[in-house]
């Protein structure tokens, strides 16, 4: 289980690279569009106490709490501009944009813990230049709103969320990307500089291949390629959502991130079209209200979530030209 110092780190980083996901575009150069309903069985909602980083968790029931979630998203990636040099690497610009609707569906809570639904919308700019034979650029230019609810009427400057970055990404091998690079954000209400790290790595021998990704969240799928109509294979995630809104007067952050592990049969429809269903399990399902300050990007001692629950997905992804 990924600890919670861990996972708050890791869902304040994934908000610089909300608008990374467009790199899709550069790894594959064609068109896409990635749309995915995922399901979270109902469990207990637990407080864990964590008196210091290597200490010992304390962890309890809050009442008789207890919650499910539902999350539908959509994202297109689209070229715009796309060149090959003669060493066969891509100069390209491109926009990602998309958005994602999470429900929490919360029971027998007596107090306000956990808000009924987020709302994420992301847009940006991305380019992808060479810069010698190995390494290359990713600049991004972007946004996102990030709000406690779906009313359109209700978006304000304080659910906005900036993003500017630049990541240089080696060629390590032909299965192995890594890249490193500085975003710039205002998540905790003001400009701020944080690290980017990228990992890429695949390998394909036969029908078996291996991919693992520290760009949205981790992740790591294995497939195993039975025929032409069907992958089968096992992946673990840790993603998430958050909210920014204003709570007894304060500016806070609502974060919604998740581990989740399982089964997944692929089936390829057509060409270019598959449909990945994921079951499985959420081991963890961290739902809280942090401030939204530095200081809280550090505070590992207390922690709200939802237990272990059963997790299904169902994904359909469509790349043009392939």
């Amino acid at each position: 289980m990924i600890s919670t110092k861990a996972n708050n780190v890791s869902l304040k980083i994934k908000k610089t690279l909300l608008l990374i996901l467009s790199l899709t575009c550069y790894q594959k150069m064609v068109s896409q569009i990635d749309l995915r309903v995922e399901y979270f069985g109902i469990s207990n909602y637990m407080h864990e106490v964590k008196p210091s980083f290597f200490g010992s968790r304390e962890k309890n029931r809050v009442g008789n709490s207890k919650g499910e979630g539902k999350l539908y998203q959509a994202n297109i990636s689209l070229p715009v501009s796309l060149s090959i040099n003669e060493k066969g690497q891509p100069k390209l610009w491109a926009i990602a944009f998309g958005g994602a609707y999470t429900n929490l569906n919360n029971y027998d809570f007596t107090d306000t813990h956990v808000i009924p639904e987020i709302t994420n919308f992301n847009i940006g700019l991305v380019h992808v230049r060479p810069l010698n034979d190995k390494l290359s650029l990713m600049a991004i230019l972007g946004g996102s709103l990030n709000m406690a609810h779906s009313n359109i009427d209700q978006i304000s400057l304080n659910n906005a969320l900036l993003n500017l970055g630049a990541v240089f990404i080696k060629q390590v091998n032909p299965n192995f990307k890594a890249g490193l690079g500085i975003a710039i954000n205002n998540t905790f209400g003001y400009p701020m500089v944080l690290p980017v790290i990228y990992i890429k790595w695949t390998t394909q021998k036969k029908r078996f291949s291996v991919d693992f990704s520290l760009l949205r969240g981790a992740e790591i799928n294995v497939k195993y390629n039975l025929n032409k109509t069907l992958n089968l294979g096992v992946m673990a995630e840790n993603k998430g959502q958050g909210a920014f809104l204003k709570r007894n007067g304060k500016n806070m952050i609502f974060t919604h991130q998740y581990s989740t592990f399982g089964l997944v049969p692929e089936i390829k429809l057509a060409k270019g079209l598959h449909m990945p269903i994921v079951i499985g399990f959420s081991s963890r399902r961290n739902a809280q209200f942090k401030e939204r300050k530095l200081s809280t990007l550090f505070d590992y001692k207390h922690s709200y979530f939802f237990d272990l629950a059963p997790y299904f997905s169902a994904r359909l992804k469509y790349n043009f030209g392939k």
